[in-house]
């Protein structure tokens, strides 16, 4: 049994993750797992979903806009192309101005299935919803198996992203002695919790079976502003350092494990360094093994080959070049 999963966040910086040094515990099931390493430097290029995720699916810019080619085929498409049974699980709407041109790609796989009826605007499902058709689709025949997992993440609102059981963090709302800010973090912390549950429940079902040579690969679409004191700014396509900053992780199941083993420590070489998301396509078909006409190693994250470059974004064309303007650490070219 061969399986891959990429999980598409939404809107989760890496600086509020636990595995990333963060002071709260936001990851304390994915903080226990073993053969996993947390990206901590892993950059978008655009803070809004209809824009990043394609590019993500894709590993393909173009020259002037660095959008994602309209038509370019996707992930779903390669891992078919190899053989590959492909599943399209989401948590997010199948149609919108920030959905549409999404669903093109997730109508590339095999079996499509949206657990959501509502947009990011109301509470809709919780990503919890994704976790037994995974379950389902995971058990039937088949020995080579693609999931692409789209979730709902941490969104605005962010209290709605969570069931009242994984509300830890209080209080959620303002009032009580609690200012918005405190409230605001809060919720969105829970949010986060809430992504580190679903992964776990994830992983575990593709550890359930020892034999299985699985990959779990997980990045946000991209980050989000927290509010503060000093900055008042919430959310995403602010232009701040941690609209642009995502949270991503890679785990590797113990027959993979042996069967490869100088991929982890090649992943954990790389957790610092300066990486780009549309690498995240890249990695996967390495991962899998896949060999193509648009492969590019050197973007690949585990690939002994990568090598940095510079990291454009729709505000600055080099982020790591870039100053940070106080108090909300805005993009600047110098």
């Amino acid at each position: 049994s061969e399986v891959y999963v990429l999980v598409i966040g939404e809107s989760s910086t890496a600086s509020h993750w636990q595995l990333n040094g963060y002071e709260r515990a936001t990851n304390p099931r994915l903080s226990q797992v073993t053969g996993l390493v947390s990206f901590r430097n892993v950059v978008t290029p655009f803070p809004a979903t209809r824009l990043a995720v394609p590019v993500i699916l894709t590993g393909a810019q173009e020259s002037q806009s660095h959008r994602a080619p309209l038509g370019q085929a996707s992930l779903a498409t390669l891992f078919r192309q190899a053989g590959f049974t492909t599943y399209w699980l989401s948590n997010q709407a199948p149609l919108g101005l920030h959905d549409s041109i999404i669903a093109v790609h997730a109508y590339e796989a095999d079996y499509t299935l949206y657990t959501n009826a509502d947009d990011h605007t109301g509470r809709g499902q919780d990503d919890g919803a994704l976790l037994p058709p995974f379950r389902r689709f995971l058990a039937e025949p088949g020995a080579r198996k693609l999931f692409v997992v789209h979730l709902m993440g941490s969104h605005r609102a962010y209290t709605k992203r969570y069931p009242s059981a994984f509300a830890y963090f209080q209080p959620t709302e303002s009032g009580d002695g609690a200012d918005a800010y405190t409230a605001e973090r809060n919720a969105y912390d829970n949010s986060i919790r809430y992504t580190d549950h679903v992964l776990a429940e994830m992983i575990a079902a593709l550890e359930a079976d020892p034999e299985r040579h699985a990959a779990l690969l997980y990045l946000s679409d991209h980050g989000e502003t927290m509010p503060s004191a000093a900055c008042g700014e919430t959310g995403h396509g602010r232009n701040n350092e941690d609209d642009y900053r995502v949270s991503a992780l890679l785990w590797l199941s113990p027959a993979y494990r042996a069967a490869h083993p100088d991929v982890l420590p090649q992943a954990q070489a790389r957790q610092d360094a300066p990486l780009y998301s549309p690498g995240a396509f890249h990695t996967l078909a390495e991962l899998a093994g896949i060999r193509h006409i648009t492969q590019q190693p050197q973007a690949s994250w585990i690939s002994p080959l990568w090598q940095a470059a510079p990291r454009w974004t729709n505000t600055v064309p080099d982020f790591d070049r870039a100053l940070r303007i106080p108090p909300c650490s805005k993009l600047k070219m110098p």
